[in-house]
């Protein structure tokens, strides 16, 4: 199956790059933005792959040598380039420059996708200025981040930028007979792909959890405040801290929402198919309380940052909304 194809959305994306292949005019270095899991860098795999490909007539085809070692991480002038303690350090520019002095060893081109590129140090970014600008023939960037601000200007203006929106996705999923209106979310905070409705299902697990736990400080002994702990224990906990961001992200999201009801723009609320809920929240707050609560919500996800496990933030969360909504 053509790579391509794997990809949900980003019909005019994918055209593109497929058109300027067969038109030899491809630039050798692309910034690609868009929310974190939009598929960037699925896109730029894929390409990579389209530039590598034994077919002449369907790549990236997905099934010769050179598609299957660049989908497995095993194809040698394909490099992923990702932070090492939050920084792409010196030593990593350093190797991409010593790489780029030689041929590519066994396709036809070199792609370097640099990951979260906004996590390249001022030493490493001012490294690779003249490479981005102009790289040796038969090499190519591709940059991909979600904070293109936190770039080196001089970065940016190096590389020929292209934009990842939920839009790119939201058509084509729109044609899929299960659509329905948890996609909505999904796509808002990021998740660019459902490639199954596993990671759908995990998702709206999350996502329901969160909701109930802003139930319950508005409206405590819905349920017993021990119940919910033991949930966000069960289903955030196990996770581990990426889970519990989107935990926390997601409260943030509904609370947005609540002021949406309440300021009666219903149709700007993202979490649709929680509209009922939604609504028998708005009437029981107010719009200073729903901004007391966020403000609550991000300093319990700051929490996060520190390695304070959600098991230990949740009880003191609850227990802080609770009291702040009397």
């Amino acid at each position: 199956m053509n790579l391509f194809d794997q990809i949900t959305g980003h019909r005019q994306i994918k055209n593109f790059f497929s058109n300027a292949l067969q038109k030899e005019r491809l630039f050798s270095s692309y910034l690609f933005t868009g929310p974190e899991g939009i598929g960037k860098k699925k896109t730029a795999v894929a390409i990579a792959a389209m530039l590598n490909c034994e077919s002449t007539e369907n790549a990236p085809c997905g099934t010769c040598r050179s598609c299957l070692k660049i989908q497995e991480g095993a194809h040698v002038d394909v490099n992923i380039i990702a932070a090492e303690k939050d920084e792409i350090l010196a030593e990593q520019a350093d190797n991409i420059l010593d790489a780029i002095r030689f041929a590519p060893f066994e396709g036809k081109a070199r792609v370097f996708v640099i990951d979260n590129a906004h996590q390249l140090n001022p030493t490493s970014g001012n490294m690779l200025l003249k490479t981005l600008e102009e790289p040796p023939s038969g090499n190519y960037f591709f940059l991909i981040t979600s904070k293109p601000d936190s770039l080196l200007s001089t970065i940016r203006s190096r590389c020929q930028e292209v934009s990842f929106s939920s839009a790119g996705i939201l058509e084509a999923l729109k044609e899929d007979p299960d659509f329905d209106d948890s996609y909505y979310p999904w796509l808002k905070s990021g998740g660019g792909f459902v490639e199954d409705r596993d990671a759908l299902s995990a998702f709206t697990g999350i996502r329901r959890l969160a909701l109930q736990f802003l139930q319950e400080m508005v409206h405590p002994g819905q349920k017993s405040g021990l119940e919910i702990e033991d949930k966000v224990d069960e289903t955030v906990g196990n996770g581990g801290k990426e889970d519990a961001r989107i935990f926390f992200f997601q409260m943030e999201i509904i609370l947005r929402d609540i002021l949406a009801v309440i300021s009666g723009k219903e149709n700007a609320v993202i979490n649709r198919d929680m509209t009922p809920e939604l609504k028998r929240l708005a009437q029981k707050i107010t719009p200073e309380a729903v901004f007391q609560l966020n403000r609550l919500v991000r300093k319990g996800a700051s929490g996060l940052s520190y390695g304070i496990k959600i098991q230990h933030l949740a009880p003191v969360l609850l227990a802080e909304g609770v009291k702040a909504m009397r």
